[in-house]
Formats: structure tokens, C-alpha cells, sequence
């Protein structure tokens, strides 16, 4: 299937800013579905579009239950906010519904053009969308009422493989910290590892089963003994 190349998807990468060189794509949805998705949703509608190439990822992208915390955080009309690793949109279009003004920022494109596409259907024009990391507008600094960090912290390590894990993890709840106003609020989210799913034998971040489950040092050595290039 060739991507498309239609006015609608210019229109929405064009409300992107490029902060740095485009990461590979990756994602959940192949990246040729999903533009071809995006593109008809400009002339039929999301929901329409989705039923029509993404029937298996429905349940996923439009779950509602994603942003159900964001109600711990207090938010009130006009508050800034960043919304890192926003993924497909699904807690930048309730933070948008709550009044506040996004940031949503990835380093995939098309996942912003598909939250883009989310926001803009709804009318929501209280979003800006950035291709980079939570380091490329930090320095704005200062001055957000709440970083949202959804399912994203347990995968930063994989950006820099020559450090250690924790230590990429600590570097960017610093890094949040900094960009935050006095009072501001940090929403770090993320799987329990001891979930049904997990326990039934769904595959972990490592790529292998019941790796969640297992005290870190013995999952370490499991990895390690499996090879596993997976993560």
C-alpha cells in the first residue's frame, strides 16, 4: 500500500514544528495505515476513516480510560501543559477538552498528525504541535502548570543506549521539573506490572513474558540469558 499524498495530510504536518531531524516512524499502527487513515478522515471523519483501516486498533486509540488520572492533577482552564510522548492524542484531546492550553509533543510525525487530526475534528484549536522531546521546549522553562509523562518514562533508556537506564529516567523528571512553574504538577503514568493482563502472559516491555513479575536482578539475568534484542 503507497502512502498517500493528499492536500489534508500536507495541511496537517504543516501545523507541526520540527525541533529535530524525524526519529524512525514506530508504532502500534503500521505507519501506511495509518496515513491512509489520517487522509480519509479529512473528507469522511475519524471515526469513519478509523472503522474503514483501523477496525483492529480501535479499542486502543480510543480508549477512554487513558486520561482518567488527569483529574488528580486540578487542572483549570488556561493552564499550559505538556503532553510528552503523545502517542495517538488521547490525553492531549481531554486536556484540550478541559480548556488548557497543549503542548503535545512526540518524536513521530505522523502520531502527531493523527492527534492533530483528533483535536482539529473536535475544533479544539488550543494545541501546539511539536516533533521532539520535553529537552526542546524545556527551555522555554519555567513555566508549565503540569508535565503529563503517559507510558513514556519506561522507554527513554531505549534513546540512549550507552547510559544507564535509571539514570536516563532521573535526567528527564529533572528536566520536567525545570519546566515547570511553581506549583506545577509532574503525571507520571504507567502499566501496573503485577496487571491481570501481565499475570496472563501478555509480552512485557522486554519483548518476553513474566519478566514484570520476576524480581529485577533474576529478570535482568533472564534477559541477558535469552538475548533478547527485542528492547
Amino acid at each position: 500500500m503507497a502512502a498517500p499524498n493528499h492536500n489534508g495530510l500536507d495541511t496537517l504536518r504543516a501545523c507541526i514544528e520540527f525541533l529535530r531531524p524525524e526519529a524512525p516512524y514506530w508504532g502500534e499502527v503500521p505507519r501506511d495505515v495509518l496515513l491512509e487513515a489520517i487522509e480519509l478522515s479529512q473528507r469522511v471523519g475519524l471515526r469513519a476513516a478509523s472503522k474503514e483501516y483501523l477496525s483492529d486498533y480501535e479499542g486502543y486509540l480510543f480508549d477512554t480510560g487513558r486520561d482518567l488520572g488527569l483529574n488528580l492533577l486540578n487542572l483549570v482552564p488556561g493552564d499550559s501543559v505538556v503532553d510528552v510522548g503523545c502517542g495517538y492524542g488521547a490525553l492531549t484531546l481531554a486536556l484540550a477538552r478541559m480548556g488548557c492550553d497543549v503542548i503535545a509533543v512526540d518524536t513521530v510525525a505522523e502520531r502527531l498528525m493523527f492527534t492533530a487530526a483528533r483535536c482539529r475534528e473536535e475544533g479544539l484549536d488550543n494545541v501546539r504541535y511539536v516533533q521532539g522531546t520535553l529537552t526542546d521546549i524545556a527551555h522555554e522553562g519555567s513555566s508549565f502548570s503540569a508535565v503529563v509523562m503517559n507510558g513514556v518514562l519506561e522507554w527513554l533508556p531505549l534513546g540512549d543506549l550507552h547510559a544507564r537506564p535509571a539514570d536516563v529516567q532521573r535526567k528527564a523528571i529533572a528536566t520536567a521539573r525545570s519546566a515547570l512553574a511553581p506549583g506545577g504538577r509532574l503525571y507520571l503514568g504507567i502499566e501496573n506490572r503485577f496487571s491481570w493482563s501481565v499475570i496472563s502472559g501478555r509480552l512485557d516491555h522486554s519483548g518476553l513474558r513474566y519478566t514484570s513479575l520476576m524480581p529485577r536482578p533474576v529478570a535482568s539475568a533472564y534477559c541477558r540469558w535469552r538475548g533478547q534484542g527485542y528492547r
